[in-house]
This record gives C-alpha cells, structure tokens and sequence, in this order.
C-alpha cells in the first residue's frame, strides 16, 4: 500500500508544478528556464525543510557524543545532503518500485555453509528499501537473501512482528534451513523483537538491527495519534518498558548513529549486554546506503 501512496503522492505533486509551471508560461509570460527552476526549486526546497525539521528537533534532545564524532561545518552540511537525497529518493521512485526493487525472492538454493537472511525495513518504508545491500549480498555469494513488507504502516508492532514469524518460517521451509539472520532497520528491529520474545529463538541465529529505537524516540510524541505503532515507539513506552524487560533470547547487534536524525536521544539504539555499534556522520534514512554501515552488517554476517 505505501508503493501506492507514494507513486499517487508524486504524481500528484508532478501535475500540480506542471499546472502551476503552465500558468505561469502561459499566462504570466515567464521563460520557460525559469519557470522550470522555480518548480524544481519548490520540489527540493520542501524536502529540504522537512529534514532540516527533523535535524533540529532531534538535535535538541541527542545523546552525548563523544570528541571524535563531532562534525565541522563541511562534515554537517555533507551529512544534511546525504539525507536529504536519501528523503527524496526514497519517497520519489524507490518505494514507489517496491515490487521490482523489494519483494520478487530469489531463485532457491540450498546452502549448508550460508544461512538465509531477511531484510527488514523501518517505519513509513517497504521492502525497496533494501534493494541496494540485497543486490551487493547476491553479488557476494549471498544466495538466499530475501525482504518482507511489513504492513499496515501504522499496524500494531506486534502484528507486524506476526508477519515476521511467519516469513521466517515460509523461508526456512523452502531453504531447509534451521535458522537464518534478520538485518532490520529501524521499526523492523522492534517487529522482530516481538516475534522473538513470543517464538523464541528457534529460527533466528541473530539480529542485526541497525538505527532500532528499542528505547523509542521524541519525535513519535507529536505524531502518536497517527497510528499503533508511533505510540509505541514513544521515548520508554509500556510497551518499550514490557520489550525491554526481559534479556533478548537471541545475539543482538546494535548499528546506531550518533547523528541519527529520526531517533533522539540516539543512544536509545543501544541495549545492554549486546554488540553496539556507533557510528558517526550518518543519517536515519541513509543507513541503507552508507558504505561503513553496509560494511559492518557484511562484517557480522561473515562470522557466523
């Protein structure tokens, strides 16, 4: 269903600059060089407020961060661009193409050496999300690497954890694997949590959950009434609280940003007592893409 929206929310927005662009060439006898500039400065200059939003209010309660992660003014406004093609593009042609990019598994091989693994996006993400590491897995031997849509978007993270579990199981059945790894980002990590604490750690040899907010974030108090899962994923919710409770049944590892601007405080990607793993000059949505995140995921991965 996101597929759908964002496809209908950028053709929407493409006629509506295309109208405004043709009144104002037709009517108002601008050039048509300018007119072109206004519309594409109007495109990306609302994508440019929307992050810059999120930097400041996330900014506003971050974590502490260590002398070595602090970024000069060429560093920052790097990390602002990056984010902001990543916002675009994500919300403009990839999961709008989830269907090529995200959900086809691929051809079934059966490998003792290598167990299967799962992608798992985020909140207000699909299976596309992942297409650029699902690709560089294949290209490594990976095999048997497969993505899931969680849905509804604003569904219950308990329900969601349900459709994990039962991929989970669909995969292994047809791999003939015991147990496979869940790369997650994001929500993705706290839907498998609550697959794993109500399953348990039959079918999973680890989770690599990568900017999971397991402690929430500030930024779902302001949009909470939108959906379930944004009042769970409030900064130490009950249901956070009821997660947190207990030990993880299975190895986690945690890839966090000390730059994250989605999750605030940052640090509340962190769980004691598993791997956790900082990095720094990296944005929530640009985790997906940033090659020393992709290199630390291949990292875990290749020591099982």
């Amino acid at each position: 269903m996101l597929a759908i929206g964002v496809l209908f929310l950028t053709l929407g927005e493409f006629c509506l600059y295309l109208g405004a662009g043709l009144w104002l060439w037709h009517e108002r006898r601008w050039p048509l060089l300018q007119v072109v500039g206004l519309m594409l400065g109007c495109a990306v200059g609302i994508r440019a407020l929307i992050t810059a939003y999120l930097f400041a209010i996330t900014e506003s309660f971050r974590s502490p961060r260590p002398a070595e992660a602090r970024l000069g003014p060429v560093g920052a406004i790097g990390l602002f661009l990056r984010e902001l093609l990543a916002l675009s593009s994500l919300y403009t042609t990839v999961h709008a193409l989830d269907r090529w990019l995200g959900l086809p598994d691929p051809p079934i091989k059966r490998d003792d050496e290598q167990p299967p693994v799962l992608l798992l996006h985020g909140f207000f993400c699909n299976s596309a999300y992942w297409w650029i590491l699902r690709r560089q897995l294949r290209r490594l031997g990976y095999d048997n690497v497969f993505t899931q849509t969680l849905e509804p978007v604003f569904g219950d993270i308990e329900r969601l954890g349900e459709q994990v579990g039962e991929r989970v199981e669909v995969i292994c059945a047809a791999t003939g694997a015991d147990k496979l790894v869940i790369v997650a980002h994001s929500m993705g990590g706290l839907a498998s949590r609550a697959y794993l604490r109500r399953h348990g750690p039959a079918r999973v040899l680890k989770l690599i959950a990568v900017g999971t907010p397991h402690h929430g974030t500030v930024l779902a108090r302001s949009v909470a009434l939108l959906g379930k899962n944004l009042q769970q994923m409030r900064l130490n919710s009950p249901w956070l609280q009821q997660l947190n409770a207990a030990p993880p049944p299975v190895p986690i590892v945690n890839i966090w940003s000390y730059h994250d601007n989605i999750v605030s405080p940052q640090d509340s990607c962190t769980l004691p007592g598993a791997k956790n793993l900082a990095v720094a000059g990296i944005g929530h949505l640009e985790m997906a893409i940033a090659p020393s995140v992709r290199t630390l995921i291949l990292e875990e991965l290749r020591q099982l």
